[in-house]
């Protein structure tokens, strides 16, 4: 299905622009998608469009309002400036101001050879150009972005034109039925369909911070006046309690005259508009909404999907769709100042019911996901298209189900609802020949062991504790089973990579396909034909795929689809198991590249073995067993991490002596709180080594003398490493110098000779492979980064220093000169080459070991030395990984940190501190706290 979206000012900052590039990204997921603006004069979207989206401008101008470039009209400037100048001969000035004759022009001509199967208009001057222009066989779909029926001189367009189109839709109940009544027996199919919210990070609010907050355009239509004199009794009898404006407009002047007369100056701010707006609902306990009138509003929306609870004036229409008052919320009389501030003081009272209404919003908030929407909108688009006749004018569809309306039909998800199937419901068998795919009407069927939810369109088990690890052996364990079943004398085929390979006759696949048709009652079970690269399509459900093993795929995926219940981790084919269906040609069993071999004569087959391959038992060929492929890494890899708990009063007093001791002047870098400042970062680290790099064989974490609380120091696969136990000195100790600590790492005791050393900092994004790091040789690969080291001149932080420390050795001892860093990853390390490098710069490693703190005669060994000393001895190796790097410091640190939440499209990423901030520490501190438990939701292996 194609869908365009027209827009008038697709690159400008408005709820209908962001509203609509967020439900195009979701639909892209599935469909063609196009966003087509009618005039703009900014080089760039305000609200980023993704990749997947295709977009254009009709009518392009300059800074000066001169039309630059118009999409398919070729005539001189001096023509195309009087055209813009031009009022509209489609649009009269009072609908829309913006269209000109140029406009009509462009539209006309890219209306006439629009190729779409859904075109989507988006306000009601658009709405009447679409109804007259668009090609008959396309369908009109109208999208209402405001309370609609409280339009002004914009409401005729809508009024006269709406009945011209295939459907209408609202964001409200009650718009729909205030149009169904004046419409009457002309009114087109009308829907009702929430705004999305943006697949952004969603912090989650504490409800413990003294903060209300509210955001909106500073206009006398938001009636922020009623909240300053709301919020005045509470100041009083709470003082440590703030309200906080987000926005700009006409009336903040006169808002700050009114803050002021009330002497409120220290407990009301107006902070201007935010980019990061999930932050400020998630840092606040209290969300305030005081609009005389509201839509569907997204300030609602954002703030309860925070878990924010909101208190909101009644308006009409929105507020009272979203809130339900007493339950996610709380709703007041219109108006009424006096009510506003009993509500609102009644929440900064009651610390529980802030929580338990929060908490309550935020589940009502899923219903508001993007993913969501997007599959109400397609369930309708679909129900749409299915009625378009050839040769039948868009009117005489229209009339045609006004005459004959058709019989509703439930959408494939009720956008207000979270489809969660507890009770033992059992669909009806799909009749003989049919492809079991039309399940609109159909119960989702339930799972012995875990809930079914649906999500984006697909059936899903709730996951609750699974790691991605368990969640691969589940789909060969099914695989196994379901092949055991039938007899066939399936084996495994070795291979590199982590996903196992299972051989079947071509022979058994029906019966196969029947077996895992029966094995669909676990729920959320899919196949996916494989490519010769090894991508796996889009996957249909193993007892609706009737028409998917008719196409005979010689390659198929299985696997399970599993989501936490906060949707923010998700597994599919990329933990799948592959069959692959060899055929029979003579004495051979003869397969399609898929592994080692591509033919074994059937004979092998009499000769399996069963071995235990990732925790499942799993039928192997005797001649093929304990076969290790030349790319294959094989020796055991550690990792070493560095760690300490900077809030310990007793190492804090520690080092304000050493610091004492110091004496002179540290740079900032070495002296800052920010180094060991710690928000959990070390247990999220340990998960997303757990969930993304499994094959590492040992941890060991070398601290001061402390140990998490959380840590589970029995866990064999775990070691505690004192800093005593490295240093060979101990008049070096106590240490404060991360440089120090990491010349010492190869001195621990048990550590295997390859490992990866991994900042507390730094997280494993998506699954990794041994062969990243190191070579099947055993040679460590470094990461270089684009940074230069540079030549500065003065004074430098003591990093830049090592930098340079490390420069002059080599270029001493190599006649080579280091240009770039590395980039902050996990390194790869050999502890024979570390031994080595000490014993071959005794001087400088004592230096830098006896250094308390961060100093200008340090070296960087793990960072930097040891990396450019293997390439210059032929013991490491150039490699390649995908690293991202999120400072702390900026005020986009909300946009970053959803990017890699809903991307995942990093190997490695780091999070790091700033000295100073851009936003307040508190809120710094809410933001990724909620992220990292968003992206490792599950407790690993060495959290006690």
């Amino acid at each position: 299905m194609k869908i365009v979206y027209l827009l008038t000012w697709p690159f400008e900052m408005g709820g209908t622009e962001r509203s609509i590039i967020t439900q195009a990204e979701a639909m892209a997921h599935r469909h063609q998608v196009e966003i087509v603006g009618v005039i703009s004069s900014r080089p760039e979207p305000f609200f980023p469009i993704p990749t997947a989206v295709a977009h254009r401008v009709l009518v392009r101008t300059d800074a000066e309002g001169l039309p630059s470039a118009v999409e398919g009209v070729d005539l001189p400037p001096r023509r195309l400036e009087e055209l813009h100048a031009a009022p509209s001969r489609l649009i009269p000035g009072g609908w829309e101001s913006a269209f000109s004759q140029l406009t009509d022009l462009a539209m006309t001509r890219w209306l006439r050879e629009l190729d779409c199967d859904v075109l989507v208009t988006t306000t009601p001057a658009l709405l009447a150009i679409g109804s007259e222009l668009a090609p008959h066989r396309v369908v009109v779909v109208h999208q209402e972005h405001r309370t609609s029926e409280r339009r002004g001189a914009t409401l005729a367009p809508l009024m006269s034109h709406g009945p011209r189109v295939d459907a209408v839709a609202f964001l409200t109940t009650p718009s729909v039925e205030h149009f169904r009544d004046a419409w009457g027996s002309a009114a087109p199919t009308l829907i009702q369909v929430l705004n999305p919210l943006t697949p952004d990070l969603r912090p989650v609010s504490g409800h413990k911070r003294p903060l209300i907050v509210a955001a909106g355009r500073l206009t006398a239509e938001k009636r922020f006046d009623h909240l300053i004199d709301a919020f005045a009794p509470i100041a009083e009898a709470h003082p440590q309690w703030t309200l906080r404006l987000f926005g700009s407009g006409p009336q903040e002047p006169a808002l700050r005259r009114q803050i002021s007369r009330k002497q409120l100056t220290d407990q009301v701010e107006i902070m201007g508009p935010s980019s990061v707006m999930s932050a400020e609902w998630a840092a606040a306990s209290i969300a305030a909404l005081s609009s005389r009138n509201e839509g569907l509003s997204l300030v609602i929306q954002e703030a309860m999907a925070a878990g924010t609870p909101v208190v909101s004036y009644a308006c009409p229409n929105g507020p009272a769709q979203l809130i339900t008052h007493g339950v996610d919320g709380l709703l007041v009389e219109n108006g009424n100042v006096g009510e506003l501030t009993t509500a609102l003081i009644s929440l900064v009272r009651d610390g529980e019911r802030r929580q338990a209404l929060g908490e309550a919003a935020r589940l009502r908030a899923r219903a508001f996901a993007a993913e969501t929407i997007a599959e109400t909108w397609e369930g309708h688009f679909l129900d749409l298209l299915a009625d378009v006749r050839d040769g039948e004018t868009r009117l005489e569809r229209v009339i045609r189900r006004t005459l004959d309306p058709p019989r509703h039909r439930p959408s494939r998800r009720d956008a207000a609802d979270d489809v969660v199937i507890d009770t033992p419901l059992v669909p009806p068998a799909a009749p003989s020949g049919t492809t079991g795919t039309d399940t609109v009407d159909q119960p989702l069927r339930p799972s012995s062991r875990e809930k079914i939810l649906l999500l984006a369109g697909s059936e899903v088990a709730a996951n609750t504790a699974l790691l991605p690890e368990d969640a691969r052996q589940e789909n060969l364990r099914i695989a196994v089973e379901a092949i055991a079943v039938t007899g066939s004398p399936g084996f495994r085929l070795p291979g590199p990579g982590a996903r196992t390979t299972i051989v079947v006759p071509d022979r058994d696949r029906r019966r196969i396909a029947e077996a895992l048709s029966r094995a669909a009652d676990v729920g959320g079970l899919y196949v996916a034909a494989v490519d010769q690269n090894g991508r796996a399509s889009r996957g249909v459900l193993t007892d609706e795929a009737y028409d998917f093993w008719r196409s005979e795929p010689t390659r198929v995926r299985l696997f399970r689809r599993w989501a936490d219940p906060q949707r923010t981790l998700l597994y599919g084919a990329e933990l799948g198991c592959d069959l692959a269906f060899w055929h029979d040609e003579g004495d051979h069993l003869v397969g399609h590249g898929e592994g080692i071999v591509s033919e074994i004569p059937w004979e092998w087959l009499t000769e399996r073995t069963t071995v235990t391959h990732g925790g499942v038992p799993v039928a192997e060929l005797s001649r093929l067993s304990g076969f290790t492929s030349v790319d294959t890494v094989t020796f055991d890899i550690d990792a070493v991490y560095t760690w300490v708990d900077g809030s310990d009063p007793a190492w804090l007093t520690t080092r304000r002596s050493r610091r004492a001791e110091a004496g002179g002047r540290l740079h900032l870098e070495a002296d800052s709180e920010a180094r060991y400042r710690s928000r959990d970062e070390l247990r999220y680290s340990l998960r997303s080594l757990e969930y993304h790099a499994p094959w590492v064989r040992h941890v060991f974490l070398v601290t001061a003398g402390q140990v998490p609380s959380w840590v589970a120091e029995d866990h064999p696969g775990l070691t505690i490493v004192d800093h005593r136990d490295l240093f060979q000195r101990p008049a070096d100790l106590p240490t404060f110098n991360s440089h120090a600590i990491e010349s010492q790492l190869h001195h621990i005791d048990g550590l295997a000779d390859h490992f990866l050393y991994v900042n507390d900092d730094v997280f494993f994004g998506r699954p990794v492979s041994p062969d990243m790091f190191f070579t099947p040789g055993g040679l460590p690969r470094v990461f270089k980064s684009p940074t230069l080291v540079g030549f500065p001149s003065g004074e430098a932080p003591p990093h830049v220093r090592a930098a340079l420390n490390n420069r002059a050795l080599l270029r001493r001892d190599f006649g080579r000169t280091i240009t770039n860093g590395m980039l902050h990853v996990a390194h790869p390390m050999r502890r024979s080459l570390l031994t080595e490098l000490e014993e071959r710069y005794p001087v400088e490693y004592a230096l830098t070991a006896g250094h308390p703190f961060r100093h200008d005669e340090d070296l960087s060994v793990t960072s930097s030395l040891v990396q450019h000393y293997g390439l210059l001895t032929g013991q490491a190796v150039y490699g390649n990984i995908r690293a991202a790097y999120v400072g702390l410091g900026g005020d986009d640190i909300g946009r970053r940190l959803g990017q890699l939440l809903t991307e995942r499209n990093f190997d490695v990423f780091s999070i790091g501190d700033f000295h100073d901030t851009g936003l307040p520490e508190e809120e710094v501190d809410d933001m990724v706290r909620s992220f990292l438990q968003a992206y490792w939701p599950f407790p690993g292996r060495y959290e006690s």
